[in-house]
């Protein structure tokens, strides 16, 4: 965060589960990471990260939507530069 701060477990678990999950109540999956960020001011920033892999029908656009509420919604909280999406077309299956 601005100023040297970080998302701390709590504060990222009240997010996962106000502004999230309630968007994707089927169910997500949470990884931890750690990752780089080169701020537009030119400072890089090394820090732990999550990754939310949602897997959806891409033939309900309504979830296109919903991800995009839930990424302004953690820049807003969290007061960040950006939020990396990434979108990926895969078969899945639950067996």
């Amino acid at each position: 965060m601005p100023g040297g701060g970080t998302v701390s477990d709590s504060l990222w678990q009240k997010c996962l589960d106000e502004e999230v999950t309630p968007r994707f109540p089927k169910g997500l999956t949470v990884l931890d990471a750690s990752g780089q960020y080169l701020y537009e001011n030119g400072k890089r920033a090394k820090e732990h990260t999550k990754i939310v892999i949602l897997l959806y029908k891409q033939t309900d656009t309504r979830n296109s939507e919903l991800i995009a509420q839930v990424i302004n919604r953690y820049k807003e909280l969290f007061r960040q530069e950006s939020v990396l999406r990434i979108t990926n077309r895969v078969t899945a299956k639950f067996q």
